[in-house]
């Protein structure tokens, strides 16, 4: 019981957290909407868990029946909508990185905004409240929120009357950026692994701002922004060179003649086996689902204890591998690069599959 109570309040600690981080101003909503992919993560996990917390509170006569009904009721509410639906964000954008149909990928992207974290984030603290008042269920929530200059980063908001050509599969999700349509699996894999590592990017400049943590609250998304790069960078390693649980990889999908083969191939033979297991190990049980069998205090340690490091050496070195292989080949130079500022003779976009993320 001790133990799955300090795994729902972190969890509502994180997500108090995540929740302030929406109502920061001056970053843009792509980068926003990246960091924000954690709340989805923590809202699966606490669907694991809070079930089993409410029937020990109810077997242990801490709540009665009618309590537990109402606890019930609410989570049953929730993952009515959250199923098949906002998992979505969760199993193809944020634990992982997998294929989705264009137009689905664009529709539950832009999902991540201000009334949907705002419904999930209000729901579950209704059963906080009861959880709270009625099984001495303590969830800390950090009271130094401030708003973070993020100015001098990635996660600044573009100016205005600027336009960008960007290559990644959420390009045209983008504000004010011109995108492309993939023509075959090769191309949509390239795309893929740019999206990634346009996350890695903005994973990594949060880390920077939030390193030097004197409050909780940049603590809360220092921690979030590792456990994101956690994330992320094993979808690198598995979209570029694996085909388990991501579909065919870019190895697999690249066609005979093209140039970065080899480079791919040659990246894929040196890799660090036992630091990959590792990285798993940690992605699983903690960065993209919190462990429900394993003790709270030993996945904590599990993190605290793991060369982070070593996680930034790992995800520039395929960064690196992948812009080279795709840089040798006139096919395939266009996704060597993040977002490109176009000319200044450009007036507007007529179309951009951008939606902000306060509305």
């Amino acid at each position: 019981m001790k133990d799955i109570k300090e795994k729902i309040q972190y969890i509502y600690h994180n997500i108090d957290g995540i929740y302030y981080f929406l109502a920061n101003t001056g970053i843009n909503d792509h980068s926003k909407r990246c960091v924000l992919r954690r709340f989805f993560i923590l809202v699966d996990s606490y669907f694991e868990m809070i079930g089993y917390l409410k029937n020990n509170l109810f077997k242990y006569r801490t709540i009665n029946i009618t309590i537990k009904k109402s606890i019930e009721d609410k989570i049953a509410s929730i993952k009515k909508e959250w199923d098949k639906n906002y998992e979505i964000i969760r199993n193809k954008y944020s634990a992982h990185h997998q294929e989705v149909d264009d137009l689905i990928l664009l529709e539950w992207w832009n999902e991540i905004d201000y009334s949907t974290i705002t419904y999930f984030y209000k729901e579950m603290n209704e059963i906080r409240a009861i959880i709270t008042q009625h099984a001495n269920v303590l969830t800390l929530t950090p009271t130094d929120y401030f708003e973070i200059d993020f100015s001098d980063t990635c996660l600044k908001e573009r100016d205005e009357g600027v336009y960008y050509l960007a290559h990644d599969r959420l390009a045209i999700s983008k504000k004010n950026t011109v995108g492309i349509i993939s023509g075959n699996e090769f191309q949509r894999k390239c795309m893929l692994i740019l999206s990634i590592v346009d996350f890695i990017f903005i994973n990594c400049s949060l880390t920077r701002k939030t390193e030097n943590y004197t409050t909780h609250y940049n603590k809360i998304l220092f921690d979030s922004a590792w456990l994101l790069l956690c994330c992320d960078t094993y979808s690198l390693i598995e979209n570029m060179y694996e085909d388990s649980d991501y579909g065919s990889s870019l190895l697999s999908l690249s066609p005979p003649d093209w140039k970065g083969k080899l480079i791919i191939e040659d990246g894929s033979s040196n890799r660090d086996k036992p630091f990959e297991e590792n990285l798993k190990i940690l992605r699983n049980n903690f960065a993209a689902h919190i462990d429900t069998k394993k003790e709270f205090t030993l996945l904590v340690e599990l993190f605290d204890d793991f060369d982070l490091k070593r996680i930034h050496e790992n995800c520039i070195l395929n960064m690196q591998i992948f812009q080279r292989a795709c840089i040798s080949d006139i096919r395939t130079k266009m996704f060597a690069f993040r977002d490109q500022r176009l000319s200044t003779d450009i007036l507007g976009i007529s179309f951009s599959g951008h939606k902000t993320i306060d509305k």
